[in-house]
């Protein structure tokens, strides 16, 4: 396995008002509908403490294996492909912090998502 390389900056998510719908599972296949929109997004990592992880296009059926099954031992984590043709291979995002990875690297995106620290979503409704 080659070296993966991450770098981390800030970033500061803005929840929606309206027009957002919780994920109903944890990891999103290329092309699989219905994805989760920006807005579902934004507010998962603004309302729920959320870290969300998108590959870019050219991730390998091995590395989605790798973020599918990342993404079922994590709390509240959403892996879907990237929207923007020029996306990180690999970047995770949470309210305060962005990460962006040249490749798959699990233990990173971990480490990333554990600075969370305890998940204390936001009580609210379903939908909005």
């Amino acid at each position: 396995m080659d070296d993966v390389t991450c770098t981390e900056r800030a970033y500061t998510a803005e929840a929606p008002r309206s027009g957002w719908v919780h994920p109903q599972q944890n990891y999103y296949a290329p092309g699989q509908q219905p994805a989760p929109a920006e807005a579902d997004l934004q507010h998962l990592l603004v309302m729920d403490d959320s870290a969300i992880v998108r590959y870019g296009r050219g991730a390998s059926p091995d590395d989605r294996a790798a973020l599918r099954d990342w993404a079922a031992t994590q709390v509240s984590v959403v892996v879907a492909p990237a929207g923007a043709r020029d996306s990180a291979q690999v970047e995770a995002f949470t309210f305060d912090r962005h990460l962006s990875c040249d490749g798959v690297d699990t233990q990173q995106l971990s480490d990333f998502a554990s600075r969370r620290g305890a998940i204390q979503p936001e009580l609210h409704d379903d939908s909005g």
